[in-house]
């Protein structure tokens, strides 16, 4: 029987295709590549399998970089020719050669790195990989731009490649630009997470070791605890050094207690360690309350000699501090009284004092006993000095009147406004009138500033009135003309008073001084003046101004009665960020965002946890029904509100609505009329009144 010409045909494409497919699916080769065992054979044997495995589709698998970098080490002429005749027959060639550059350049080959990175820049001119080492390769040699256009290309391919996110990242982070800086760090966070051996240890390194990258103690928290799981703190580590063990050490201190010591240690062992690193040992180990571990180093740095004139400032300070902490307080101040008669006493001693401040384990004889010694120092730091003032106002209170004396005499002329401030916020403003008003006429103009503070504070504004022309030379126009305000308003002036705000106002406005406009947006709610007082107080608040927890409520307050809803959002956001443990913000968001219909399932997402934290909180449940009844769940916003059991009729107007809401959504129109008929309108934002109008 013949078979047709076309079935025959088809029958050997058929067959051929099987076979292509079965040769090219076979193992690339069976060649075992065992550099030292390669090493050995004759030449021409070396020759005879190096032509064998470049002849092949693909090189040896698990061995391709091994046998190019051998290639380019030992005949590397041979192997060019023969790597460029078979270029685009072997797999994956651009990828290995691109490797096994990097592998040579870092290994401490550079000649055989740079031809292996010639030959695929020649041959594979646009392949990422090959971009990507020529990158790093011009990134090593200092060619920061090179290197940035290189790694650039690379990266527009969007092939996730480890070593590209690294060197691009690494001179990221290291620009000027906030937005460069925020581009680098999400790429070396990428190779972090990716894993990718030694590259993660290094980016988890350049991200730590970097002082001006913006990090959360979080995100440096997890960074160390990657790197300690890999076991990245070893002595022979080639990354590590004295200065990034310092570096590390300290971040560690802050977010990850239990490493601190153990890197401050590792510090020791590596060259470049000095003795100020033995005593930073010490201090850390004091800081972190290991004081028996402190004593037994201190014991032993006592005993050596070839300390500087400042280690051995610092030395004896550490040994007072310990002194303190174990109790011994007749040897501590012996050492105090000893070192107090040093030059810069105060400079050498508040070291101690902050840590005095900061422990709370020590007795309040303890801190009485050296916080007062502390003030009978010059003076050198009034901010310290305050801290002081105010813990021995604390421990100490029928001593009041004393530190009140010692502020008023020994720190006032330092900085006025600094001090003013702190006798004001204990009521002691009045003691400060005397003291200046004896200097009147030598007075500065902080001085005066000081003096008009504590005249508007006892509210004797005719004394604050006539020393105000004194000062307008001096100060901003915007601060003169906010206490012309609070003048005119002590005065009862209210017409003067509101022509000085806008006065302040406008000049704040001007000239950007953002930290006065909200102090005189407050200043406007005195004045009964709500709208001026958003205006300020949104302008300050959005300029980065602080708002403390109260003012940052009272402010969204007021963009509910007078502003608009994505103000309010602004500021809720806010609120809900700087305060996550606090579940009103977080409903109170979540809520805003429900109205305005935005981010719905995010924080629908957020209200189904809080309502199962807090499943009697009618406003939580309240708000949840309010975002199921956004996504559609009419039902289950109704069964939300039914396991509720709440008084309808005393409920305030946006309860009501809401419910009203849901109970229109499932077929109970008569009901919710009923609900909202007397329903006041006015306690509604427009948004509100919106979704009442469409039921």
């Amino acid at each position: 029987m013949k078979i047709p010409a076309l079935i025959l045909a088809v029958f050997l494409l058929l067959t051929g295709g099987l076979l292509l497919l079965l040769w090219i699916s076979a193992p690339a080769s069976s060649i075992e590549f065992d550099q030292a065992a390669f090493a050995e054979l004759p030449a021409g044997e070396q020759n005879r399998l190096i032509d064998e495995i470049l002849a092949r589709p693909a090189l040896p698998p698990g061995q391709e970089d091994a046998v190019l970098k051998w290639i380019f080490r030992n005949d590397h002429r041979r192997g060019k020719i023969l790597l460029q005749d078979n270029a685009f027959a072997i797999r994956m060639l651009p990828e290995h050669l691109a490797s096994s550059a990097m592998e040579l350049v870092e290994s401490g080959d550079l000649a055989e790195g740079i031809e292996a990175l010639a030959l695929a820049r020649q041959s594979f001119p646009n392949d990422p990989n090959v971009l990507s080492a020529a990158g790093a390769v011009a990134f090593l040699g200092g060619r920061r731009d090179d290197a940035r256009r290189l790694l650039e290309e690379a990266e527009n391919w969007r092939i996730n490649n480890p070593r590209t996110d690294f060197y691009l990242g690494g001179l990221l982070i290291t620009a000027e630009s906030s937005a460069e800086k925020a581009r680098g760090k999400s790429l070396l966070l990428r190779v972090v997470e990716s894993g990718t051996g030694d590259l993660a240890e290094r980016s988890a390194l350049a991200l730590l070791t970097n002082r001006t990258l913006p990090m959360t103690d979080d995100e440096k928290a997890a960074l160390l605890g990657m790197l300690k799981r890999e076991g990245t703190f070893r002595t022979e580590n080639p990354y590590l050094n004295a200065e990034v063990l310092r570096i590390l050490a300290n971040i560690a201190s802050r977010v990850r207690h239990e490493l601190a010591l153990p890197l401050a240690d590792l510090l020791l062992d590596y060259p470049g360690s000095t003795k100020e690193d033995q005593l930073g040992y010490v201090e850390l180990a004091q800081e972190l309350d290991e004081y028996e571990e402190a004593g037994e180093r201190l014991d032993a740095l006592r005993k050596l000699k070839g300390f500087s004139e400042a280690s051995q400032v610092r030395l004896r300070r550490l040994i007072l501090f310990q002194h303190i902490a174990a109790g011994r307080y007749m040897e501590a101040e012996r050492l105090w009284d000893r070192m107090a008669k040093l030059p810069e006493a105060e400079e050498s001693l508040a070291p101690v004092v902050l840590n005095i401040l900061e422990k709370e384990d020590l007795s309040n004889e303890a801190e009485r006993l050296f916080l007062e010694k502390f003030l009978d120092l010059p003076v050198l730091n009034v901010a310290l000095s305050l801290r002081v003032l105010d813990r021995l106002v604390e421990i100490r209170p029928v001593q009041e009147d004393q530190w009140i004396k010692h502020a008023t005499e020994k720190l006032l002329a330092r900085e006025p406004i600094r001090v003013g401030g702190w006798l004001t916020s204990l009521n002691a403003q009045k003691a400060i009138i005397p003291v200046l008003e004896e200097r009147m006429e030598a007075l500065e103009t902080e001085e005066k500033r000081a003096l008009v503070e504590a005249y508007l504070a006892e509210e004797e504004a005719e004394k604050a009135i006539r020393l105000l022309p004194d000062l307008k030379s001096g100060i901003h126009p915007a601060l003169y003309a906010f206490y012309e305000t609070r003048c005119r308003l002590q005065q009862s002036d209210r017409e003067a008073a509101f022509e000085a705000w806008n006065a302040a106002h406008n000049a704040a406005l001007g000239s950007n001084a953002f930290a006065l406009l909200k102090n005189i947006g407050f200043l406007a709610l005195r004045m009964d003046q709500p709208v001026n007082a958003l205006q300020s107080l949104y302008t300050a608040f959005t300029a980065g101004v602080p708002f403390t927890r109260r003012q940052s409520t009272r402010l969204q307050e007021l963009t509910l009665a007078h502003g608009t809803l994505r103000q309010t959002l602004k500021v809720a956001g806010n609120l809900a960020e700087k305060y996550p443990e606090d579940p009103d913000f977080t409903n109170n968001l979540a809520y805003f965002k429900f109205i305005a219909n935005e981010e719905v399932d995010r924080h629908l997402a957020i209200m189904r946890k809080l309502v199962e934290e807090y499943p009697n909180n009618l406003p939580y449940n309240l708000t949840l029904a309010l975002g199921l009844l956004q996504s559609g769940r009419e039902r289950e916003a109704n069964q939300t509100l039914q396991q509720t059991t709440v008084d309808w009729s005393e409920a305030d107007p946006r309860q009501k609505m809401i419910y009203a809401a849901v109970l229109t959504a499932n077929g109970q129109r008569v009901v919710a009329q009923g609900l909202t008929q007397n329903l006041d309108r006015e306690a509604l934002i427009p948004e509100e009144q919106a979704l009442l109008d469409s039921l």
